[in-house]
């Protein structure tokens, strides 16, 4: 039983990885379709920003 909560456990986990990794890849290499790259590199700033800002804010509140 403790196993397959486990399993189940990873398995959120690694869907979890594949989300994560698959926004950062699309904010690492956006679609070159005639659209303007300055945006894209706005909004990708925007997001890296937001993720350092979390993850300082979770630093903090461990400490």
């Amino acid at each position: 039983m403790e196993a397959l909560i486990l399993l189940i456990i990873m398995g959120v986990g690694l869907i979890g990885l594949a989300v994560s990794s698959a926004l950062l890849y699309s904010t690492y290499h956006p679609k070159q379709d005639g659209l303007n790259t300055n945006v894209d590199q706005a909004h990708r700033d925007l997001f890296f920003r937001k993720v350092k800002n979390n993850a300082t804010r979770m630093r903090h509140a461990l400490h």
